[in-house]
Protein backbone atom coordinates (compact mmCIF):
# COMPACT_ATOMS: atom_id res chain seq x y z
CA UNK A 1 0.00 0.00 0.00
CA UNK A 2 1.29 3.43 -0.77
CA UNK A 3 1.65 6.12 1.82
CA UNK A 4 -0.11 9.27 0.73
CA UNK A 5 0.49 12.86 1.70
CA UNK A 6 -1.75 14.42 4.35
CA UNK A 7 -3.64 16.85 6.66
CA UNK A 8 -7.34 17.32 6.17
CA UNK A 9 -10.14 16.24 8.38
CA UNK A 10 -11.69 12.82 7.76
CA UNK A 11 -15.12 12.41 6.29
CA UNK A 12 -17.40 9.41 6.43
CA UNK A 13 -16.82 6.37 4.25
CA UNK A 14 -18.38 6.65 0.79
CA UNK A 15 -19.68 3.11 1.11
CA UNK A 16 -21.51 3.99 4.31
CA UNK A 17 -22.78 7.20 2.74
CA UNK A 18 -24.48 5.37 -0.08
CA UNK A 19 -25.74 2.32 1.62
CA UNK A 20 14.99 -8.60 -5.60
CA UNK A 21 18.41 -7.68 -5.52
CA UNK A 22 21.24 -9.99 -4.37
CA UNK A 23 21.36 -10.13 -0.56
CA UNK A 24 23.96 -11.28 2.00
CA UNK A 25 23.90 -14.87 3.12
CA UNK A 26 22.08 -15.90 6.29
CA UNK A 27 18.61 -14.81 5.21
CA UNK A 28 16.26 -16.92 3.09
CA UNK A 29 15.28 -15.42 -0.24
CA UNK A 30 12.84 -16.62 -2.85
CA UNK A 31 14.61 -17.34 -6.11
CA UNK A 32 13.37 -19.94 -8.56
CA UNK A 33 15.73 -22.10 -10.53
CA UNK A 34 15.33 -23.41 -14.06
CA UNK A 35 12.97 -26.34 -14.35
CA UNK A 36 14.69 -29.64 -15.12
CA UNK A 37 13.12 -32.90 -16.23
CA UNK A 38 12.75 -35.33 -13.34
CA UNK A 39 13.76 -38.94 -13.48
CA UNK A 40 11.04 -39.86 -11.00
CA UNK A 41 7.69 -38.33 -9.97
CA UNK A 42 6.05 -39.11 -6.66
CA UNK A 43 3.51 -41.93 -6.60
CA UNK A 44 0.47 -39.64 -6.39
CA UNK A 45 1.59 -37.42 -9.28
CA UNK A 46 2.58 -40.43 -11.37
CA UNK A 47 -0.84 -42.00 -10.86
CA UNK A 48 -2.71 -38.79 -11.71
CA UNK A 49 -0.25 -37.90 -14.52
CA UNK A 50 0.53 -34.51 -13.01
CA UNK A 51 3.82 -32.63 -13.21
CA UNK A 52 5.83 -33.26 -10.02
CA UNK A 53 8.58 -31.00 -8.68
CA UNK A 54 10.48 -33.92 -7.11
CA UNK A 55 10.56 -32.68 -3.51
CA UNK A 56 9.22 -34.41 -0.42
CA UNK A 57 6.47 -33.43 -0.09
CA UNK A 58 5.94 -32.11 -3.61
CA UNK A 59 3.79 -29.04 -4.12
CA UNK A 60 0.80 -31.00 -5.42
CA UNK A 61 0.69 -33.34 -2.41
CA UNK A 62 1.42 -30.50 0.01
CA UNK A 63 -1.52 -28.34 -1.03
CA UNK A 64 -3.80 -31.40 -1.35
CA UNK A 65 -2.73 -32.63 2.13
CA UNK A 66 -1.77 -36.01 0.66
CA UNK A 67 1.01 -38.36 1.72
CA UNK A 68 3.93 -37.91 -0.68
CA UNK A 69 5.97 -41.07 -1.33
CA UNK A 70 8.50 -42.18 -3.93
CA UNK A 71 8.98 -45.81 -4.94
CA UNK A 72 10.93 -47.56 -7.67
CA UNK A 73 9.55 -49.95 -10.28
CA UNK A 74 9.66 -52.80 -7.75
CA UNK A 75 7.62 -50.84 -5.23
CA UNK A 76 10.55 -50.18 -2.88
CA UNK A 77 10.75 -46.73 -1.18
CA UNK A 78 13.38 -44.39 -2.63
CA UNK A 79 14.48 -40.83 -1.78
CA UNK A 80 12.91 -37.87 -3.53
CA UNK A 81 14.98 -36.67 -6.52
CA UNK A 82 15.36 -33.17 -5.04
CA UNK A 83 16.24 -33.04 -1.38
CA UNK A 84 19.17 -30.61 -1.29
CA UNK A 85 19.56 -28.21 1.62
CA UNK A 86 18.66 -24.58 0.71
CA UNK A 87 22.27 -23.56 1.12
CA UNK A 88 23.24 -26.11 -1.55
CA UNK A 89 20.88 -24.71 -4.13
CA UNK A 90 17.51 -26.31 -3.46
CA UNK A 91 14.30 -24.58 -4.37
CA UNK A 92 13.43 -22.51 -1.27
CA UNK A 93 9.70 -22.90 -1.91
CA UNK A 94 10.14 -26.67 -1.83
CA UNK A 95 12.12 -26.62 1.39
CA UNK A 96 9.52 -24.33 2.93
CA UNK A 97 6.84 -26.88 2.08
CA UNK A 98 8.88 -29.57 3.75
CA UNK A 99 9.43 -27.54 6.87
CA UNK A 100 6.65 -29.19 8.83
CA UNK A 101 7.70 -32.47 10.49
CA UNK A 102 5.80 -35.48 9.25
CA UNK A 103 5.19 -38.76 10.96
CA UNK A 104 7.49 -41.55 9.71
CA UNK A 105 5.97 -44.32 7.62
CA UNK A 106 7.14 -47.40 5.80
CA UNK A 107 7.87 -45.41 2.66
CA UNK A 108 10.44 -42.65 2.38
CA UNK A 109 9.52 -39.13 3.51
CA UNK A 110 11.78 -36.28 4.57
CA UNK A 111 11.72 -35.69 8.31
CA UNK A 112 11.39 -31.92 8.44
CA UNK A 113 12.96 -29.85 5.73
CA UNK A 114 15.97 -29.36 3.57
CA UNK A 115 18.50 -32.20 3.70
CA UNK A 116 17.45 -35.72 4.61
CA UNK A 117 19.25 -37.73 7.30
CA UNK A 118 21.37 -40.50 5.71
CA UNK A 119 20.77 -42.83 8.66
CA UNK A 120 17.03 -42.44 8.22
CA UNK A 121 17.27 -43.08 4.49
CA UNK A 122 19.27 -46.23 5.06
CA UNK A 123 16.99 -47.65 7.74
CA UNK A 124 13.73 -46.89 5.91
CA UNK A 125 15.02 -48.26 2.60
CA UNK A 126 15.85 -51.57 4.35
CA UNK A 127 12.43 -51.69 5.97
CA UNK A 128 13.81 -51.12 9.49
CA UNK A 129 11.30 -49.28 11.63
CA UNK A 130 12.23 -46.61 14.15
CA UNK A 131 11.79 -47.11 17.88
CA UNK A 132 8.25 -46.74 19.16
CA UNK A 133 9.15 -43.49 20.94
CA UNK A 134 10.18 -41.90 17.66
CA UNK A 135 6.90 -42.86 16.01
CA UNK A 136 4.80 -41.01 18.54
CA UNK A 137 3.48 -37.77 17.14
CA UNK A 138 3.73 -34.52 19.02
CA UNK A 139 0.17 -34.68 20.28
CA UNK A 140 0.65 -38.12 21.90
CA UNK A 141 3.48 -37.02 24.17
CA UNK A 142 2.74 -35.85 27.72
CA UNK A 143 2.75 -32.08 27.90
CA UNK A 144 5.85 -30.86 29.76
CA UNK A 145 6.03 -28.20 32.43
CA UNK A 146 7.00 -24.95 30.71
CA UNK A 147 9.77 -23.90 33.08
CA UNK A 148 12.92 -25.50 34.54
CA UNK A 149 12.68 -28.97 33.00
CA UNK A 150 15.10 -31.17 31.11
CA UNK A 151 13.75 -31.36 27.59
CA UNK A 152 14.24 -34.19 25.13
CA UNK A 153 13.58 -34.09 21.45
CA UNK A 154 9.88 -34.86 20.80
CA UNK A 155 10.41 -35.46 17.11
CA UNK A 156 12.57 -38.53 17.26
CA UNK A 157 16.08 -37.53 18.37
CA UNK A 158 17.48 -38.56 21.72
CA UNK A 159 19.71 -35.50 22.02
CA UNK A 160 18.76 -33.15 24.87
CA UNK A 161 17.53 -29.65 24.23
CA UNK A 162 18.38 -26.73 26.43
CA UNK A 163 16.09 -25.89 29.33
CA UNK A 164 15.53 -22.32 30.51
CA UNK A 165 18.20 -22.85 33.18
CA UNK A 166 20.95 -23.70 30.66
CA UNK A 167 23.79 -21.22 30.00
CA UNK A 168 22.65 -18.25 27.89
CA UNK A 169 23.97 -17.45 24.44
CA UNK A 170 27.19 -15.36 24.39
CA UNK A 171 25.26 -12.81 22.31
CA UNK A 172 22.89 -12.18 25.22
CA UNK A 173 24.93 -10.05 27.60
CA UNK A 174 22.73 -8.14 30.09
CA UNK A 175 23.09 -4.75 28.39
CA UNK A 176 22.18 -6.11 24.96
CA UNK A 177 19.31 -8.15 26.31
CA UNK A 178 17.90 -5.19 28.23
CA UNK A 179 18.14 -2.84 25.25
CA UNK A 180 16.72 -5.19 22.65
CA UNK A 181 13.86 -6.61 24.71
CA UNK A 182 12.66 -3.08 25.46
CA UNK A 183 13.02 -2.06 21.80
CA UNK A 184 11.05 -5.16 20.85
CA UNK A 185 8.05 -4.26 22.99
CA UNK A 186 8.23 -0.62 21.88
CA UNK A 187 8.59 -1.03 18.11
CA UNK A 188 8.09 -4.60 16.90
CA UNK A 189 4.44 -4.77 15.94
CA UNK A 190 2.78 -7.08 15.05
CA UNK A 191 5.36 -9.61 16.34
CA UNK A 192 5.06 -8.42 19.94
CA UNK A 193 1.31 -9.16 19.95
CA UNK A 194 2.02 -12.82 20.77
CA UNK A 195 4.02 -12.24 23.98
CA UNK A 196 2.62 -11.16 27.34
CA UNK A 197 5.09 -8.48 28.36
CA UNK A 198 4.68 -8.58 32.17
CA UNK A 199 5.00 -12.38 32.31
CA UNK A 200 7.92 -12.36 29.87
CA UNK A 201 9.80 -9.68 31.81
CA UNK A 202 9.30 -11.47 35.14
CA UNK A 203 10.42 -14.82 33.71
CA UNK A 204 13.41 -13.19 32.00
CA UNK A 205 14.55 -11.68 35.30
CA UNK A 206 14.49 -15.16 36.87
CA UNK A 207 16.27 -16.75 33.86
CA UNK A 208 13.21 -18.86 33.06
CA UNK A 209 13.01 -18.05 29.33
CA UNK A 210 14.82 -20.36 26.87
CA UNK A 211 17.66 -18.49 25.21
CA UNK A 212 16.33 -19.34 21.73
CA UNK A 213 13.18 -17.31 22.44
CA UNK A 214 15.21 -14.37 23.78
CA UNK A 215 17.42 -14.58 20.68
CA UNK A 216 14.35 -14.54 18.43
CA UNK A 217 13.08 -11.45 20.26
CA UNK A 218 16.48 -9.78 19.83
CA UNK A 219 16.61 -10.68 16.13
CA UNK A 220 13.41 -8.70 15.54
CA UNK A 221 14.48 -5.78 17.72
CA UNK A 222 18.09 -5.40 16.50
CA UNK A 223 17.20 -3.26 13.43
CA UNK A 224 15.82 -0.64 15.84
CA UNK A 225 19.13 -0.39 17.72
CA UNK A 226 21.26 2.47 16.39
CA UNK A 227 24.49 0.76 17.44
CA UNK A 228 23.69 -2.63 15.91
CA UNK A 229 22.09 -1.07 12.85
CA UNK A 230 25.22 0.96 12.14
CA UNK A 231 27.39 -2.16 12.27
CA UNK A 232 25.23 -4.14 9.82
CA UNK A 233 25.46 -3.86 6.04
CA UNK A 234 21.93 -2.47 6.20
CA UNK A 235 19.78 -1.94 9.33
CA UNK A 236 17.22 -4.60 8.49
CA UNK A 237 20.01 -7.23 8.62
CA UNK A 238 21.19 -6.24 12.09
CA UNK A 239 19.37 -9.17 13.68
CA UNK A 240 20.80 -11.93 11.47
CA UNK A 241 23.37 -13.01 14.08
CA UNK A 242 20.64 -13.49 16.70
CA UNK A 243 18.46 -15.26 14.15
CA UNK A 244 21.23 -17.71 13.25
CA UNK A 245 22.04 -18.35 16.92
CA UNK A 246 18.40 -19.18 17.67
CA UNK A 247 18.17 -21.51 14.65
CA UNK A 248 21.36 -23.32 15.71
CA UNK A 249 19.80 -24.06 19.12
CA UNK A 250 16.38 -25.08 17.84
CA UNK A 251 17.42 -27.23 14.85
CA UNK A 252 20.10 -29.78 14.10
CA UNK A 253 22.37 -29.70 11.04
CA UNK A 254 19.68 -31.42 8.96
CA UNK A 255 17.12 -28.78 9.97
CA UNK A 256 15.18 -31.12 12.22
CA UNK A 257 13.41 -29.41 15.08
CA UNK A 258 15.01 -30.22 18.44
CA UNK A 259 13.11 -27.85 20.70
CA UNK A 260 10.23 -29.13 22.80
CA UNK A 261 6.82 -28.46 21.17
CA UNK A 262 5.57 -25.95 23.74
CA UNK A 263 4.43 -22.34 23.74
CA UNK A 264 8.00 -20.99 23.94
CA UNK A 265 8.93 -22.86 20.77
CA UNK A 266 5.79 -21.78 18.91
CA UNK A 267 6.47 -18.14 19.82
CA UNK A 268 10.12 -18.42 18.78
CA UNK A 269 9.19 -19.96 15.41
CA UNK A 270 6.72 -17.14 14.76
CA UNK A 271 9.37 -14.54 15.60
CA UNK A 272 11.95 -16.25 13.38
CA UNK A 273 9.50 -16.02 10.48
CA UNK A 274 8.79 -12.37 11.21
CA UNK A 275 12.53 -11.69 11.11
CA UNK A 276 12.86 -13.46 7.78
CA UNK A 277 10.02 -11.42 6.30
CA UNK A 278 11.52 -8.14 7.50
CA UNK A 279 15.13 -8.98 6.62
CA UNK A 280 14.46 -10.36 3.15
CA UNK A 281 11.30 -8.38 2.28
CA UNK A 282 9.89 -11.75 1.21
CA UNK A 283 6.20 -10.98 1.65
CA UNK A 284 5.08 -13.70 -0.76
CA UNK A 285 7.27 -16.54 0.47
CA UNK A 286 6.18 -19.92 1.84
CA UNK A 287 6.34 -19.63 5.61
CA UNK A 288 8.28 -22.68 6.79
CA UNK A 289 8.66 -21.52 10.42
CA UNK A 290 4.98 -20.62 10.55
CA UNK A 291 4.16 -24.11 9.27
CA UNK A 292 6.13 -25.69 12.10
CA UNK A 293 4.54 -23.35 14.64
CA UNK A 294 1.06 -24.15 13.33
CA UNK A 295 1.71 -27.87 13.71
CA UNK A 296 2.80 -27.38 17.32
CA UNK A 297 -0.24 -25.21 18.02
CA UNK A 298 -2.62 -27.79 16.61
CA UNK A 299 -1.04 -31.07 17.68
CA UNK A 300 0.64 -30.23 20.98
CA UNK A 301 -1.13 -27.14 22.32
CA UNK A 302 -4.66 -28.16 21.24
CA UNK A 303 -5.45 -24.84 19.62
CA UNK A 304 -8.60 -26.29 17.98
CA UNK A 305 -10.17 -27.27 21.31
CA UNK A 306 -12.37 -24.62 22.96
CA UNK A 307 -11.36 -23.50 26.43
CA UNK A 308 -13.33 -25.66 28.82
CA UNK A 309 -12.53 -23.79 32.03
CA UNK A 310 -13.28 -20.08 31.90
CA UNK A 311 -11.34 -18.29 34.61
CA UNK A 312 -13.40 -16.27 37.08
CA UNK A 313 -12.18 -12.91 38.45
CA UNK A 314 -11.51 -14.58 41.82
CA UNK A 315 -9.30 -17.35 40.43
CA UNK A 316 -5.79 -17.90 41.72
CA UNK A 317 -2.34 -17.27 40.21
CA UNK A 318 -2.17 -20.72 38.60
CA UNK A 319 -5.44 -20.18 36.73
CA UNK A 320 -4.35 -16.69 35.75
CA UNK A 321 -1.03 -18.01 34.41
CA UNK A 322 -2.82 -20.77 32.46
CA UNK A 323 -5.20 -18.20 30.99
CA UNK A 324 -2.28 -16.02 29.85
CA UNK A 325 -0.59 -19.01 28.21
CA UNK A 326 -3.80 -19.95 26.43
CA UNK A 327 -4.26 -16.40 25.14
CA UNK A 328 -0.65 -16.33 23.88
CA UNK A 329 -1.29 -19.63 22.10
CA UNK A 330 -4.31 -18.17 20.32
CA UNK A 331 -2.34 -15.05 19.41
CA UNK A 332 0.36 -17.14 17.74
CA UNK A 333 -2.34 -18.70 15.57
CA UNK A 334 -3.85 -15.35 14.61
CA UNK A 335 -0.46 -13.80 13.86
CA UNK A 336 0.13 -16.62 11.37
CA UNK A 337 -3.25 -15.93 9.78
CA UNK A 338 -2.59 -12.17 9.74
CA UNK A 339 0.59 -12.68 7.74
CA UNK A 340 -1.17 -15.17 5.45
CA UNK A 341 -3.86 -12.59 4.69
CA UNK A 342 -1.24 -9.98 3.85
CA UNK A 343 0.49 -12.54 1.63
CA UNK A 344 -2.82 -13.32 -0.07
CA UNK A 345 -3.56 -9.65 -0.78
CA UNK A 346 -0.47 -9.57 -3.02
CA UNK A 347 -0.44 -13.14 -4.36
CA UNK A 348 -4.24 -13.70 -4.59
CA UNK A 349 -3.85 -17.09 -2.91
CA UNK A 350 -6.86 -18.49 -1.10
CA UNK A 351 -6.42 -19.48 2.54
CA UNK A 352 -5.71 -23.14 3.23
CA UNK A 353 -8.93 -25.09 3.92
CA UNK A 354 -7.63 -26.35 7.28
CA UNK A 355 -6.83 -22.79 8.39
CA UNK A 356 -10.31 -21.63 7.34
CA UNK A 357 -11.79 -24.44 9.43
CA UNK A 358 -9.64 -23.55 12.45
CA UNK A 359 -10.58 -19.88 12.18
CA UNK A 360 -14.18 -20.83 12.96
CA UNK A 361 -13.11 -22.76 16.05
CA UNK A 362 -10.36 -20.63 17.59
CA UNK A 363 -11.38 -17.58 19.60
CA UNK A 364 -10.11 -14.22 18.47
CA UNK A 365 -7.59 -12.52 20.76
CA UNK A 366 -9.03 -10.55 23.66
CA UNK A 367 -8.64 -6.78 23.90
CA UNK A 368 -5.16 -5.47 24.72
CA UNK A 369 -6.04 -4.12 28.18
CA UNK A 370 -7.48 -7.45 29.32
CA UNK A 371 -4.46 -9.24 27.86
CA UNK A 372 -1.79 -7.13 29.52
CA UNK A 373 -3.52 -6.90 32.92
CA UNK A 374 -4.67 -10.54 32.75
CA UNK A 375 -8.28 -9.73 33.58
CA UNK A 376 -11.32 -11.55 32.27
CA UNK A 377 -13.27 -9.66 29.62
CA UNK A 378 -16.99 -9.96 28.86
CA UNK A 379 -16.80 -12.94 26.59
CA UNK A 380 -15.09 -14.59 23.61
CA UNK A 381 -15.17 -13.19 20.08
CA UNK A 382 -15.14 -15.30 16.93
CA UNK A 383 -14.20 -14.52 13.37
CA UNK A 384 -17.59 -15.39 11.88
CA UNK A 385 -19.61 -13.13 14.21
CA UNK A 386 -19.63 -9.32 14.50
CA UNK A 387 -17.57 -7.90 17.33
CA UNK A 388 -19.27 -6.61 20.49
CA UNK A 389 -19.83 -2.86 20.70
CA UNK A 390 -18.28 -2.55 24.15
CA UNK A 391 -15.06 -1.21 25.61
CA UNK A 392 -13.77 -4.79 25.68
CA UNK A 393 -13.90 -5.23 21.89
CA UNK A 394 -10.68 -6.74 20.56
CA UNK A 395 -8.47 -4.40 18.55
CA UNK A 396 -6.50 -7.38 17.19
CA UNK A 397 -9.79 -9.10 16.35
CA UNK A 398 -11.08 -6.15 14.31
CA UNK A 399 -7.77 -5.99 12.47
CA UNK A 400 -8.16 -9.67 11.58
CA UNK A 401 -11.67 -9.03 10.27
CA UNK A 402 -10.69 -6.19 7.95
CA UNK A 403 -7.65 -8.09 6.66
CA UNK A 404 -9.84 -11.10 5.93
CA UNK A 405 -12.27 -8.93 3.93
CA UNK A 406 -9.41 -7.30 2.03
CA UNK A 407 -7.75 -10.61 1.11
CA UNK A 408 -11.07 -12.20 0.11
CA UNK A 409 -11.94 -9.36 -2.25
CA UNK A 410 -8.47 -9.10 -3.82
CA UNK A 411 -8.53 -12.86 -4.50
CA UNK A 412 -11.97 -12.53 -6.12
CA UNK A 413 -10.81 -9.50 -8.13
CA UNK A 414 -7.92 -11.52 -9.58
CA UNK A 415 -9.87 -14.70 -10.31
CA UNK A 416 -13.40 -13.64 -11.23
CA UNK A 417 -15.06 -11.50 -13.85
CA UNK A 418 -18.48 -10.49 -15.10
CA UNK A 419 -21.44 -11.32 -12.88
CA UNK A 420 -19.27 -13.23 -10.40
CA UNK A 421 -17.06 -10.19 -9.88
CA UNK A 422 -20.05 -7.88 -9.42
CA UNK A 423 -21.41 -10.29 -6.82
CA UNK A 424 -18.03 -10.23 -5.05
CA UNK A 425 -18.15 -6.42 -5.01
CA UNK A 426 -21.65 -6.43 -3.52
CA UNK A 427 -20.60 -8.97 -0.88
CA UNK A 428 -17.48 -6.95 -0.11
CA UNK A 429 -19.48 -3.75 0.40
CA UNK A 430 -21.95 -5.58 2.62
CA UNK A 431 -19.13 -7.03 4.74
CA UNK A 432 -17.52 -3.59 5.10
CA UNK A 433 -20.85 -2.09 6.24
CA UNK A 434 -21.31 -4.84 8.83
CA UNK A 435 -17.75 -4.37 10.11
CA UNK A 436 -18.06 -0.58 10.28
CA UNK A 437 -21.36 -0.75 12.16
CA UNK A 438 -19.91 -3.26 14.64
CA UNK A 439 -17.12 -0.92 15.74
CA UNK A 440 -17.59 0.46 19.26
CA UNK A 441 -17.28 4.22 19.70
CA UNK A 442 -13.69 4.12 20.95
CA UNK A 443 -12.51 2.15 17.87
CA UNK A 444 -14.22 4.31 15.24
CA UNK A 445 -11.93 6.59 13.29
CA UNK A 446 -12.15 10.14 14.61
CA UNK A 447 -9.47 12.70 15.33
CA UNK A 448 -10.26 12.46 19.05
CA UNK A 449 -9.81 8.67 19.08
CA UNK A 450 -6.64 8.99 17.02
CA UNK A 451 -5.17 11.43 19.57
CA UNK A 452 -5.94 9.00 22.41
CA UNK A 453 -4.25 6.15 20.56
CA UNK A 454 -1.19 8.27 19.82
CA UNK A 455 -0.64 8.76 23.56
CA UNK A 456 -0.13 5.00 23.86
CA UNK A 457 2.36 5.00 20.99
CA UNK A 458 4.77 6.75 23.36
CA UNK A 459 4.77 3.69 25.62
CA UNK A 460 5.65 0.03 25.21
CA UNK A 461 1.96 -0.85 25.65
CA UNK A 462 1.11 0.25 22.12
CA UNK A 463 -0.35 -2.85 20.50
CA UNK A 464 -3.92 -1.53 20.70
CA UNK A 465 -2.86 1.79 19.15
CA UNK A 466 -0.99 -0.01 16.38
CA UNK A 467 -3.99 -2.23 15.55
CA UNK A 468 -6.26 0.85 15.54
CA UNK A 469 -4.05 2.72 13.08
CA UNK A 470 -3.41 -0.24 10.82
CA UNK A 471 -7.04 -1.29 10.51
CA UNK A 472 -7.99 2.31 9.64
CA UNK A 473 -5.27 2.33 6.97
CA UNK A 474 -6.60 -0.91 5.48
CA UNK A 475 -10.25 0.10 5.58
CA UNK A 476 -10.04 3.08 3.16
CA UNK A 477 -7.77 1.11 0.83
CA UNK A 478 -10.33 -1.70 0.68
CA UNK A 479 -13.14 0.80 0.09
CA UNK A 480 -11.19 2.39 -2.77
CA UNK A 481 -10.58 -1.01 -4.37
CA UNK A 482 -14.29 -1.83 -4.16
CA UNK A 483 -15.40 1.52 -5.61
CA UNK A 484 -12.87 1.45 -8.44
CA UNK A 485 -13.96 -2.05 -9.42
CA UNK A 486 -17.61 -1.08 -9.36
CA UNK A 487 -17.06 2.25 -11.14
CA UNK A 488 -19.59 5.07 -11.05
CA UNK A 489 -19.80 8.58 -9.67
CA UNK A 490 -18.50 7.74 -6.19
CA UNK A 491 -14.94 7.25 -7.35
CA UNK A 492 -13.73 10.84 -6.94
CA UNK A 493 -15.43 11.22 -3.59
CA UNK A 494 -13.82 7.96 -2.42
CA UNK A 495 -10.36 9.05 -3.52
CA UNK A 496 -10.66 12.29 -1.52
CA UNK A 497 -11.86 10.43 1.58
CA UNK A 498 -9.09 7.81 1.33
CA UNK A 499 -6.43 10.47 0.82
CA UNK A 500 -7.65 12.53 3.79
CA UNK A 501 -7.78 9.57 6.21
CA UNK A 502 -4.36 8.23 5.22
CA UNK A 503 -2.86 11.71 5.45
CA UNK A 504 -4.24 12.18 8.93
CA UNK A 505 -2.94 8.83 10.20
CA UNK A 506 0.56 9.05 8.73
CA UNK A 507 0.99 12.69 9.72
CA UNK A 508 0.03 11.80 13.29
CA UNK A 509 2.27 8.74 13.50
CA UNK A 510 5.24 10.52 11.96
CA UNK A 511 8.57 8.72 12.26
CA UNK A 512 6.95 5.76 14.05
CA UNK A 513 5.52 4.58 10.73
CA UNK A 514 8.96 3.37 9.63
CA UNK A 515 9.29 1.23 12.77
CA UNK A 516 6.72 -1.31 11.60
CA UNK A 517 7.09 -3.48 8.54
CA UNK A 518 3.39 -3.26 7.76
CA UNK A 519 3.58 0.44 6.93
CA UNK A 520 6.56 0.02 4.58
CA UNK A 521 4.87 -1.42 1.49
Amino acid sequence: MTQMSLMSSPTSSPINASSTVNEPSGVAFVKGGKRKRLSKACDACHKSKRRCDGTAPCSNCYFASKECTYTDSAGRPVPAPRNAHPALGADPAATDRAARPQAPSGSYRTHVAGRSDPTIEASTSRGVRRPAEAENTISKRPRPEPLGVTITNPLGSASPVESPSSPPSPLLDPATTHELTNLFFTHCNPARLIIHKPAFSAALAHEQIPSYLVLAVCANAAPHSKELGAKAQMPRLAGVQFFQAAVSIMFDSSFRLLAEPNLYTAQALCLLEMHEVAASHAWTKHYRYFDLALQILEESLDIANPDQDQRSPASGPADRSRSIQRECTRRCFWLIQLMSWINGIYTFRAMRPRCVELMRQVRLPCDETSFELAVENQGPEFMHTPGPRTKYASQFGHLCRVLSMYQTFETALANKEGAELQYAVAEGKRAVDIWTNSLPDHLRFTEENLDKQLEMFETSSNTGAWCFCFMHVLHPCLVLSLVETEGGSQREESIDWVRNQLKLIFAAIGHRAKNTILFIQ
